[in-house]
């Protein structure tokens, strides 16, 4: 039997860091600025919800997301918000591909509320911190995971209410007693206060609540979540693996998970919350530990889950992977398992350091594959040592052992702070605030590669041009011709083609006149993504349907 968890677990309850005054709430709203990638699909960043989550039972809290591909906010009406809401501390998400929007809106917060204190956060802050300090100048910067800090800086704001709070020297003494802090003095130098504090227990902490975020711009009119929104459940932080183009490993390098007990009972809550019906582990080991995943699978068949559910998760080429393991999941109506490949050839795996070899990760597929999970990969290209030998080599090897594959994605890398890629090379640093970047509107082209164009049009790397057409070809044929040649339908089949031919337009015409593109291809995007949207759902709801659930 699950349990229910109870309301308030250490080190969360407020009285036990500080005593709050009865009647005196601080009041924090945080803005989750636009990202130039959430033309795609929309992206509800969970990081500012689990912060939420954790100060709720003593702050009122809010937090407004704004990458719905259904609504967009203005920074107008971003300030209009803040203004109706008169928080004590405005807050700010901050990732890499937001970061240039992000340092706008907090300039024009500045010239708006001068007096209101303004605090940043966000993956960005792990690596970035200085960056965010310089450029968006906030008050304040968390660097780091932000439950355990944020709950301290707004308890201690809570004893300078009701008297409006100003960045001071008092606070800023006061201030230097938390952890993982990064301010300026009153001299203008940049101040840090040591490592963040972590959550060693992720159970520790409440569920997402989705009540405290715009939700109704992700779900419309009281919908069933059909887009992965609500149904896109983290339930581990951390890796243990060194990957040059990830920075998975920033959440205080080993993993850290929630217990089986724990991810079960969440489960349970966002079926009968959003009417989900299906789940998808967004961990970047869902096998590590194995017992835990082994445990996960037990408990949603023990629970009933798996007779309503399918469930979907990732994990790395290197973490375990066995017919059990596989088996289980199986067994508890899992209908896929994303695999992290990105590269299979030899020369590939040790140049983005995946230490594994091509035997290995092969009996893997062989296995996952063989236990009737579906299995979904991705190709990784435009590295620095990228040439189309190195494409040749590393498609013909994938393409060697497609049979083990249902789907997999073809994607350019773009270096994010924090990577050995990126540290190892300073030319291609801070492209996120490049005008080449920022000035960039989304062109059909990205809609149908599934990629910012700006990722092949920056050339972050210095790519040779035969090398950049290698790349564009292989997205090509190994993503779309690969991921649409089951097409039979003749109508659907024509369309495709039109895509094609349309998205090639698209490329040719974009960096010669963006306007011109955006002009000719409007209603074609439009058109377009709510037809993609459609497709995908479709072909899930396929996916599911032929899993039959085996137990009773």
């Amino acid at each position: 039997m699950i349990h229910p968890l109870p309301q308030e677990i250490s080190p969360f309850a407020c009285g036990r860091l500080f005593p709050v005054p009865e009647g005196q709430r601080p009041r924090l709203l945080i803005l989750v600025p636009r990202a130039k990638f959430s033309v795609f699909n929309p992206m509800l960043a969970l990081g500012p919800l689990m912060v939420a989550a954790a100060i709720k039972d003593f702050c009122d809290v809010r937090v407004i997301e704004n990458n719905s591909t259904l609504t967009v906010y203005s920074d107008d009406q971003l300030l209009d918000i803040v203004r109706d809401y008169r928080p004590d501390l405005l807050g700010f998400n901050v990732v890499a591909p937001n970061a240039w929007w992000a340092y706008q809106l907090m300039a024009k917060a500045r010239h708006a509320f001068p007096e209101l204190v303004q605090i940043a956060g966000g993956l960005h802050a792990y690596h970035a911190a200085e960056e965010i300090l310089a450029l968006g100048q906030p008050d304040l910067v968390i660097c780091g995971e932000g439950e355990i800090p944020i709950r301290k800086i707004m308890a201690m704001l809570a004893q300078l209410l009701p008297v409006p709070v100003r960045m001071n020297d008092a606070l800023r003494r006061d201030l230097i007693s938390i952890p993982g802090l990064m301010f300026r003095d009153a001299h203008g130098q940049s101040v840090t206060t040591g490592p963040v504090e972590w959550v060693t227990n992720l159970d520790d902490l409440p569920f997402i609540d989705f009540s405290l975020t715009n939700i109704e711009d992700f779900l419309p009119l009281g919908k069933p979540d059909r887009q992965g929104v609500t149904s896109l459940v983290p339930t581990q932080r951390g890796c243990p693996y060194r990957c040059v183009f990830c920075k998975a490993d920033f959440m205080a390098g080993k993993i850290r998970n929630n217990s089986a007990d724990y991810v079960i009972a969440n489960v349970a809550r966002l079926q009968r919350e959003f009417n989900i019906d299906t789940v998808t582990f967004a961990d970047n080991n869902f096998t590590i530990p194995r017992q835990r995943a082994m445990a996960i699978c037990r408990l949603l068949v023990a629970s009933g889950l798996s007779k309503t559910l399918t469930f979907r998760a990732w994990t790395n080429v290197l973490a375990p992977v066995d017919h059990e393991v596989c088996e289980a999941m199986v067994n508890a109506n899992f209908i896929s398992l994303q695999f992290g490949l990105e590269r299979l050839s030899e020369q590939g795996m040790n140049a983005v350091n995946k230490r594994i070899s091509l035997d290995v990760a092969v009996e893997k597929l062989r296995i996952i594959k063989a236990s009737g999970l579906k299995v979904f990969s991705n190709i990784l290209l435009g590295f620095p040592f990228e040439t189309t030998e190195t494409i040749r080599t590393e498609l013909a090897t994938f393409e060697r052992y497609a049979a083990f594959i249902d789907g997999y994605q073809v994607w350019v890398v773009s270096p994010v702070p924090g990577t050995a890629l990126y540290e190892q090379n300073p030319h291609a640093q801070q492209w996120y605030l490049r005008p080449e970047f920022t000035r960039h509107r989304h062109a059909y082209f990205s809609l149908v590669f599934i990629d910012p164009v700006e990722a092949i049009l920056l050339n972050l790397f210095q790519l040779d041009e035969k090398t950049i057409s290698a790349i564009v070809q292989a997205k090509k044929k190994y993503f779309l011709d690969f991921n649409f040649q089951r097409i039979k339908n003749p109508v659907l089949s024509l369309l495709f083609r039109l895509d094609i031919a349309m998205a090639y337009l698209s490329r040719w015409l974009y960096p010669r006149s963006m306007v011109l593109e955006e002009v000719l291809f409007w209603v074609p995007k439009i058109l377009r993504s709510h037809l993609f949207s459609l497709v995908v759902r479709r072909y899930y709801k396929s996916l599911e349907s032929h899993r039959p659930v085996e137990n009773e």
